[in-house]
C-alpha cells in the first residue's frame, strides 16, 4: 500500500519536524527558514524525481497511430506531442526488447520476465500470464499475439495467444520447419504475411528469414535470388507505402522484396554499408534512409545510388509524421526535421537509467552518473565517464574509486575527483559488487574473492579466494562477508580466518545460502538479506544465530541504517520499506515512486534520502529525515500546511 506523506508512521513525521496538534503553534529556533508560495506538504508525494546525467538506452521504437512508444532498458515511455515530451506508461522498470501492434490498439511488448500487454493503444501495460523471456512480437488484425522466445543456446519457439495474452500455445520449432526459431524480430505484412528474422547463428552457422502464411504453425524459408549468400542476422524489418520489404542483414547490406517476402534481393551485394544493418526508414517520397555506422540515404526505390546523410549510428528508427525522424541508441533518441541531416535530442521526461554508481563522498557531495552535485541533485557537474560505471566509492582520504565493466572490466581511481587513473595493479578483472573502508584498508568484493588495500590500490592482498557479494566491519574488528552459496562468513580480528555463520538462514532448492545485502547498527546488531527464498534477519549474537525480520516476499537489495532504530531497505519490486523500531515494524515508503525496483539508498548529511532505481533514475525525499532544529513548524486542524526542513 503506498503511504502519502500524511501517512508516513507518526514517528517519521515527527523526525522530520512535523508536529500535529489541533492547534496553531510555531516552534522557532535559531533559524527559520520560510519559503513564500509553499506548497501544502499533506497533497505532495515523499519522492521526488531528480534530473541526472545519465544515460538512457532506447531499446526500440514504434509508432501507434500520433502515439509513439520507446522502449527502454526501464520499461515503456510514450509521446502524444510528437515527441516533445514523454510519459512512463509501464508502472514497474523492466527491459523492452521490442514492441508491436495493429491498428485496434492490442499493443504487446517483449521483456526478459513475461510479455507485456495494452488494450488502449500503449497508455497502460500489464504482465500477461506468460512467464518467459521473450524477443520478437507480431500482432495480427484480428488479435492473435504470436511473441518469440529461446536464446542463442535454447531450441525456439513461439508461443501464441487469442485473447489478449490470457492463455497461450506453445509451438516448438523444429528442423522440419527450417528454422531455429530464434526470433529476434517479426512483422505482419499488409497481405497478412507472418516474416521473421532470426538474430543468433543457427546451426548450420548462418542466420535466415522465415516466412509463414498461416501465422506462425508453419515455416518455410523464402528465395534469395543472385545465389546464397551468409548472414549473420537480420533486423530492421520494415514495410513501405508501395507494400516492398526490407531488411537488413550483417553480412550482405540491405535486403528488399517486391513478392510478399517470397524471395528477396541485395542491394549491391559487395555493399557492405559500412558494417551490419540496424535500421531501415522508407520515406513517403520513395527514398529509403539505412543505417550502419552512418546513416546512408537512397534517392528513390530504384535503390541505384546512395550518400552519407550523417555520421550517426541508431539501433532503430522511425519517421512518425511527415518531415520527421527518430533515431534511438543507447544514449537516448534523438529527432530529426531535416531529412536525417541534423538530430537533437528529445528526452524530456525520459528517465529510463540504471546507474548503480550512487554515492554520498565525506564533503556531502552526491555522486551519480559520473557526475558530481552540490545542492543536493538540483545541478550536476560532470566528472567521469559513466554509462558503464558499476560501483563508485570514496575513502576517509579523499580519493575516489569507479569501477567500469565495458569494454573490459577494470578500476580507476582519483585524487580530487576531476583526474581520473586507472588501477592497473588490480589482480581482479571480473565483476565487483562492491567497495568499502574498514579502518585504513579499502576492500574490494567480487565474484573472485575479497581484497583490500591500505595504498589507495597501490598493492592488493587477498583475504579470501570465494564468492563475496558484500563486506562490512563488524565489532571487535572482525569482517562479515556475504556470499551466494555459503550465507554470512565471519573473519577472526587477523582477517586470516574463517568461519560460516548462518545458522537459521534458509537455503534455496539446491542447498544454498544466497546472502545478499548486509548491514549493522552502532551497537553491532546485524541484518542480512538473503536474496532467494529469505528476506531480512536479524543477529544480536555477532552473527551465531539469526531470526527473520521480513519475510521472503521482498527481495532486499541495500540495507540502510540511519541509527538504532531506523532502517530503511531498497527491494526488487517492492520499493522502500522502513522501519523505526529496529525491523519490528514495517512501512511502504513509496508515494511519489513510479518505479518499485530500487538499487541503492543513501543519505547525506544534510538527512536527505535518496534512492536509485533499476530503469528510472534517481529520486530524493523532499526533506530531511534527521530531526530539523532550525525551521518553523506549522500545524492545525486542516493537518500540515507549512513545512518544515532544509528544503532546496
Amino acid at each position: 500500500m503506498n503511504k502519502s506523506l500524511v501517512d508516513i508512521p507518526r514517528g517519521l513525521l515527527h523526525r522530520m519536524g512535523f508536529a500535529m496538534t489541533t492547534q496553531w503553534r510555531f516552534m522557532v529556533s535559531v533559524v527559520c527558514l520560510v519559503f513564500p508560495g509553499a506548497p501544502d506538504v499533506g497533497a505532495q508525494a515523499f519522492w521526488m524525481r531528480l534530473d541526472t546525467p545519465g544515460l538512457s538506452e532506447i531499446t526500440c521504437l514504434w509508432q501507434h497511430g500520433g502515439t509513439i512508444l520507446a522502449g527502454t532498458r526501464g520499461g515503456i515511455y510514450r509521446s502524444i506531442d510528437s515527441c516533445t515530451t514523454w510519459t512512463e506508461a509501464t508502472s514497474r522498470a523492466v527491459p523492452i526488447v521490442a514492441i508491436s501492434s495493429n491498428t485496434n490498439g492490442l499493443c504487446v511488448a517483449t521483456t526478459p520476465e513475461s510479455p507485456l500487454v495494452s488494450t488502449n493503444g500503449g497508455t497502460t501495460w500489464h504482465f500477461s500470464t506468460l512467464r518467459v523471456a521473450t524477443y520478437g512480437v507480431a500482432v495480427s488484425e484480428d488479435g492473435e499475439i504470436i511473441v518469440a522466445s529461446g536464446a542463442w543456446d535454447e531450441k525456439g519457439s513461439t508461443y501464441h495467444s487469442t485473447d489478449g495474452g490470457v492463455s497461450w500455445i506453445q509451438r516448438v520449432a523444429t528442423y522440419r520447419d527450417l528454422t531455429s526459431g530464434h526470433f529476434r524480430e517479426m512483422m505482419f505484412t499488409e497481405e497478412g504475411t507472418l516474416l521473421a528474422a532470426e538474430h543468433w547463428r543457427t546451426i548450420s552457422g548462418q542466420d535466415w528469414l522465415a516466412r509463414s502464411t498461416d501465422k506462425g504453425r508453419t515455416w518455410i524459408r523464402p528465395r534469395r535470388t543472385g545465389g546464397p549468400f551468409p548472414c549473420w542476422y537480420h533486423n530492421g524489418l520494415v514495410q513501405d507505402a508501395t507494400g516492398r520489404l526490407y531488411c537488413g542483414s550483417s553480412d550482405a547490406g540491405l535486403l528488399y522484396s517486391t513478392d510478399d517476402g517470397q524471395s528477396w534481393n541485395p542491394v549491391h551485394p559487395d555493399w557492405k554499408s559500412g558494417g551490419k544493418v540496424n535500421a531501415i526508414v522508407p520515406q513517403m517520397d520513395g527514398s529509403v534512409f539505412v543505417c550502419a555506422n552512418v546513416l546512408y540515404h537512397f534517392a528513390d526505390t530504384s535503390l541505384c545510388s546512395w550518400s552519407v546523410a550523417d555520421s550517426v549510428s541508431f539501433d532503430d528508427m522511425l519517421a512518425p509524421f511527415p518531415g520527421i525522424m527518430l533515431g534511438g541508441n543507447v544514449t537516448g533518441v534523438y529527432r530529426s526535421d531535416e531529412s536525417g541531416q541534423h538530430w537533437s535530442p528529445c528526452m524530456n521526461g525520459i528517465h529510463a537509467q540504471q546507474e548503480r554508481s550512487l554515492f554520498v563522498d565525506r564533503e556531502d557531495l552526491l555522486w551519480y552518473a559520473g557526475a558530481v552535485s552540490t545542492d543536493h541533485g538540483r545541478s550536476w557537474d560532470k566528472r567521469i565517464c559513466s554509462g558503464n560505471a558499476y560501483h563508485f566509492f570514496s575513502d576517509a582520504d579523499g580519493w575516489y574509486y569507479a569501477w567500469h565493466y565495458s569494454p573490459a572490466p577494470y578500476m580507476f581511481r582519483s585524487a580530487d575527483g576531476r583526474n581520473w587513473q586507472e588501477v592497473t595493479t588490480l589482480p581482479l578483472r571480473q565483476p565487483i559488487y562492491g567497495m568499502k573502508q574498514a579502518g585504513r584498508w579499502l576492500l574490494c568484493a567480487g565474484n573472485l574473492g575479497l581484497m583490500r588495500s591500505s595504498d589507495h590500490g597501490d598493492t592488493w592482498e587477498w583475504l579470501i579466494a570465494s564468492d563475496v557479494h558484500e563486506a562490512i566491519e563488524g565489532k571487535n574488528g572482525r569482517l562479515y562477508i556475504t556470499t551466494f552459496y555459503s550465507g554470512v562468513r565471519r573473519s577472526d580480528s587477523t582477517w586470516k580466518e574463517w568461519e560460516t555463520v548462518s545458522d537459521g538462514l534458509p537455503r534455496d532448492e539446491y542447498g544454498n545460502i544466497r546472502s545478499f545485502a548486509i548491514a549493522t547498527d552502532p551497537h553491532g546488531v546485524l541484518y542480512c538479506s538473503v536474496y532467494i527464498g529469505g528476506g531480512l534477519y536479524r543477529s544480536r549474537d555477532g552473527g551465531d544465530s539469526w531470526e527473520q525480520v521480513l519475510s521472503e516476499e521482498a527481495p532486499i537489495l541495500d540495507i540502510l541504517i540511519v541509527d538504532e532504530n531506523l532502517i530503511v531497505l531498497a527491494t526488487n519490486g517492492h520499493g522502500v520499506l522502513i522501519s523505526e523500531d529496529s525491523g519490528e515494524n514495517w512501512s511502504e515508503l513509496n508515494d511519489g515512486l513510479t518505479n518499485w525496483t530500487i538499487l541503492h539508498l543513501h543519505i547525506d548529511h544534510a538527512g536527505y534520502l535518496y534512492a536509485a532505481s533499476m530503469g528510472s533514475g534517481l529520486y530524493r525525499s523532499r526533506m530531511s529525515l534527521y530531526p530539523c532544529s532550525r525551521s518553523l513548524i506549522l500545524s492545525g486542524d486542516e493537518g500540515i500546511t507549512g513545512y518544515s526542513g532544509l528544503t532546496i
